[in-house]
């Protein structure tokens, strides 16, 4: 494909390291390395519930030029009160520096409210109510197929999918 320039003009946004515990095996340095090797101009960091691949993801983007997006894949929930509300995934980018520290804040606050699953996994949440009071400055989309559309649309709830596109919008 880079022969041809297809990715050339291609940026990932979707993208998990070693700091998504159990998901990826990639190092940021080597996320990075390929993306330049691939001559793509920059590359999302989107690790499950942390920014803490972020240090080593902006030291490999000063080393190999390549232009970090800084992200993060959420669990959001409707109600942080409901401990048995259903997850879903959604992916929240910074497009400037006020979108980076409300990537900050969403982080923290996701942290603050924890649950536990039954399998003793800690999961961060955060809720339409932080989403919305830290979304200045960021870029929200759908994520993966555990995603807050994806799982609508895959079980047939076309109308209430697109009831949370335009809430999201």
């Amino acid at each position: 494909y880079k022969a041809r320039g297809f990715m050339k003009d291609y940026v990932s946004l979707h993208n998990h390291t070693i700091f998504s515990l159990l998901d990826s095996t990639i190092r940021p340095r080597d996320l990075f390395a390929r993306a330049a090797e691939l001559g793509q101009s920059a590359i999302a960091l989107t690790d499950h519930s942390s920014l803490a691949g972020i240090w080593d993801c902006f030291k490999a983007s000063k080393e190999t030029g390549v232009k970090e997006i800084a992200g993060v894949e959420f669990n959001i929930v409707d109600d942080l009160s409901n401990e048995t509300d259903k997850l879903r995934h959604i992916i929240l980018l910074a497009r400037n520096h006020e979108g980076y520290k409300n990537l900050l804040l969403a982080n923290k606050l996701a942290n603050d409210n924890l649950i536990i699953s039954a399998a003793k996994k800690v999961i961060p949440r955060i809720d339409w109510k932080i989403l919305q009071d830290c979304s200045q400055g960021l870029i929200c989309t759908t994520a993966c197929g555990q995603g807050i559309l994806s799982k609508l649309i895959n079980t047939r709830r076309e109308d209430q999918a697109f009831e949370q596109a335009k809430r999201l919008k």
